[in-house]
């Protein structure tokens, strides 16, 4: 898939539960540089930074909003995409539901709380992002 992302000049966008050290090292391999987004980011602060000097974004889901935590404060808003992972992943206060997209303004307001900035910068910051990587 990382070749066939390559070849044809699409993003890659990975999902690393349990594998970072062989998700990392291919993509090392097989793709640096390329454009790539880390979905549904669960990792460590270790991982996290190894990421973004690899280049990529990170992405947060409504896990963030289950404990407030230091990698959503490490992270540069300008390297962060946010999501919600429906119908999975519901946030805090909605746990044991169905996750909807509307809940991504979950998302967005703990990074807020957590970076101490206002919701709309991270909206506005995040959206730019998203703009860019996906090129819309």
């Amino acid at each position: 898939m990382i070749a066939l992302a390559v070849k044809n000049g699409l993003p890659l966008i990975i999902h690393s539960r349990e594998a970072f050290v062989d998700c990392h090292r291919m993509l090392g391999e097989l793709a640096p540089g390329h454009p790539t987004v880390i979905h549904c980011f669960t990792g460590t602060m270790e991982e996290a930074r190894a990421w973004l000097d690899a280049s990529c974004f990170i992405s947060f889901t409504a896990v963030i909003t289950y404990k407030k935590n230091g990698i959503v404060n490490m992270v540069p808003l300008e390297k962060m995409l946010l999501e919600t992972d429906s119908p999975f992943l519901a946030p805090e206060g909605f746990r044991g539901t169905r996750c909807e997209p509307m809940y991504v303004r979950n998302v967005a307001q703990c990074v807020a709380d957590v970076k101490g900035i206002s919701l709309e910068e991270v909206d506005r910051v995040t959206t730019e992002n998203a703009e860019r990587f996906f090129k819309l």
